[in-house]
């Protein structure tokens, strides 16, 4: 068995940056070793949600803040689902449930073999937030520490899911 794990939008596309949680879906697609689709079998999964810092290479040394930060790891084992027959299960989240947060999700899912305990698994991995925008800096210099009458300049950009650049009002 082959296996593939999608976390993706419930629509059409994807994001790039992040996913919304109410948007977000997850698709395990399983294949026979030699082509074909691996119906009707059993398939497992664990999401694991943590915090994060987020930083984007697009942005390169722009550190962006979170909403609602996640305060620890929380980890849940997913109801059980079965392939259909072209070989595709979807595992519910369920994220919503999880407010105003940002954290980055980890996807596990397992397949077995028919009428066997054997798996075969794949993952995933997505942040996740509620924002709309999310705003970054870039500081030229350590913020950790500024001398007496010493200086610091940040650049401030706030982006969409998509990355690009957003005027907005704070």
């Amino acid at each position: 068995i082959k296996v593939r794990v999608t976390l993706g939008t419930t629509e059409s596309g994807t994001s790039i940056g992040w996913l919304k949680p109410e948007d977000v879906s997850a698709k395990v697609q399983a294949e026979q070793l030699f082509g074909g689709p691996a119906g009707d079998r059993r398939v497992t999964g664990e999401m694991v949600l943590s915090p994060t810092d987020i930083s984007f290479k697009e942005w390169p040394g722009f550190y962006f803040g979170v909403l609602g930060e996640l305060k620890e790891s929380y980890r849940e084992t997913l109801a059980e689902a079965k392939t259909n027959e072209e070989g595709v299960a979807g595992l519910n989240l369920a994220l919503d449930r999880f407010g105003q947060t940002t954290f980055k999700l980890h996807l596990l899912a397992k397949v077995y073999e028919a009428g066997s305990g054997r798996n075969v698994s794949a993952q995933d991995k997505a942040l996740v937030s509620n924002a709309d925008f999310l705003l970054g800096y870039k500081a030229d210099g350590d913020l950790g520490f500024i001398s007496k009458d010493g200086e610091r300049h940040l650049k401030l950009v706030a982006v969409g899911q998509d990355l690009k650049p957003r005027v907005t009002q704070l």
